[in-house]
C-alpha cells in the first residue's frame, strides 16, 4: 500500500515520465545506484524579497509536543516518518503554516550541517551557516505562495538568530523545487555525483567554477 501511495504522490507530483523514472531507479537500487543531486545556496543576510500575503495562516515554529501538527507533517512527507520529534530534539528547527487545525505547509531546516542519508553525505556547517532539509505544502493549499512565504519568514528569523547563509539540496530531476528555490534567491553551487554497483560506492563533488563558493 504504501508503495501504491507513493506512486500515485509522484504522478500528481511530478507526471508520468519523472514516475517512471523514480519507479526504474527504486527497482534496481539493491545492484545499482546512480544519483546526481545539485547543491544551492542563498546569501540571507543581503536578501530583501517582499513577503506574500497569507494572513489566512498562521506561522508556529513546532515544538516536540506539538504531537498532532507533528503527525500531520510526517503525514505529507513520510520519508521522516518517526523522525521530526529526534529532529526538533537536536539540530533542526520546524516552522510550519496552520490552516486552524490543519497543517498547510511546513519548512524543515538544520542548523549545524548539510546531511543526505540516500548517499551517506554528511558536512559540518559554519556557525552563520544553515541547510534546508525539507519543505512541503500539502496539495489542498499550493498555488497560493505558501512555500515562498514559509522560506522568507525562516529567512527573516534566521537572520536574527546571526545565520547568514542557507544551502539547500535538491535531486537534479525536481526542476519544480529548483524554480521554487532560484525564485527566493538560492543560486546552484555544486553537483553531488553518487554511484553505487553492488558493494562499490563512489561520491565526487563538482564545486561551478563561477561561484568557488565553499561546500
Amino acid at each position: 500500500m504504501t508503495i501504491i501511495k507513493n506512486i500515485r504522490g509522484n504522478l500528481l507530483d511530478y507526471g508520468i515520465w519523472l514516475t517512471l523514472k523514480k519507479t526504474f531507479y527504486f527497482i534496481v537500487k539493491p545492484v545499482y545506484k546512480k544519483q546526481t543531486i545539485k547543491i544551492y545556496s542563498v546569501e540571507i543576510e543581503h536578501l530583501n524579497h517582499q513577503h506574500v500575503n497569507n494572513n489566512n495562516f498562521v506561522f508556529k515554529y513546532v515544538d516536540k509536543d506539538d504531537i498532532i501538527i507533528i503527525k500531520q507533517i510526517e503525514d505529507l512527507e513520510p520519508w521522516i516518518q518517526n523522525k521530526v520529534i529526534d529532529m526538533l530534539n537536536s539540530n533542526y528547527i520546524c516552522l510550519a503554516a496552520l490552516d486552524k487545525n490543519t497543517v498547510a505547509g511546513f519548512y524543515l531546516i538544520n542548523l549545524t550541517e548539510i546531511s543526505i542519508p540516500n548517499v551517506n553525505y554528511k558536512r559540518n556547517l559554519r556557525a552563520n551557516e544553515c541547510c534546508d532539509l525539507q519543505y512541503t505544502v500539502n496539495r489542498k493549499y499550493r498555488r497560493l505562495g505558501l512555500a515562498t512565504s514559509l522560506r522568507l519568514r525562516m529567512f527573516d528569523d534566521l537572520r536574527k538568530i546571526g545565520k547568514k547563509k542557507c544551502y539547500t539540496i535538491i535531486w537534479d530531476w525536481n526542476i519544480i523545487s529548483r524554480k521554487a528555490s532560484n525564485k527566493v534567491g538560492f543560486n546552484y553551487i555544486a553537483d553531488l555525483s553518487y554511484t553505487k554497483t553492488f558493494l562499490c560506492e563512489g561520491l565526487r563533488l563538482n564545486r561551478d567554477k563561477k561561484t568557488k563558493q565553499w561546500i
